[in-house]
């Protein structure tokens, strides 16, 4: 099962919040990595339909051999369930997951390896970079000359900074 999914789907995992600092701990490569910002709204094709809040419980779905011969929508739900839910001690996430048929998309255009499928990575989507207060500085030069390059003007462009009086993190322009 995990294979069919891997193989026809994508999940691009997204919060409300860019400026958590477990968020970045645990998902921006401890402060060096990188947060995207999109616009979300039903006009945009790339979310329309496809995104979905996550539910925080208690309990875990079980999985069990016989949901695989249970008709093709109880076995769907099933999935969309399983692909939904988080153990509550997640909350704070407050995550978003899009979900993305990758039927007939290819990466064939992708240099990353594994491919990185780019539909929802497209300028026009993105509106805010914003660098880990630890990010190398080449990094951030790279990925300026990739927004010049495609023309992004539009995209803001921020680093993450330590407030020095508070336990906070605080955004500081680097366009």
């Amino acid at each position: 099962m995990n294979e069919t999914l891997n193989n026809s789907h994508g999940i691009v995992s997204l919060t409300t919040t860019h400026l958590n600092k477990l968020m970045w701990s645990h998902y921006g490569d401890s402060h060096k990595g990188f947060c995207i910002e999109f616009e979300i709204d039903d006009s945009n094709p790339a979310f329309k339909g496809k995104l979905y809040k996550v539910k925080y419980e208690e309990e875990p779905m079980i999985f069990n051999q016989e949901i695989m011969s249970s008709p093709y929508k109880e076995r769907n739900d099933f999935m969309f369930k399983v692909i939904t839910t988080k153990d509550k001690v997640w909350e704070y996430e407050d995550e978003y997951r899009l979900i993305l048929d990758f039927t007939g998309i290819t990466p064939e255009d992708s240099t990353f390896i594994p491919p990185l499928y780019t539909v929802i990575l497209r300028p026009k989507y993105v509106f805010k970079i914003i660098f880990g207060y630890m990010c190398d500085q080449k990094y951030i030069n790279d990925v300026k000359s990739w927004a010049l390059k495609c023309g992004a003007t539009h995209i803001e462009l921020f680093k993450i900074t330590l407030c020095p009086e508070k336990y906070e993190l605080t955004l500081k322009d680097i366009a």
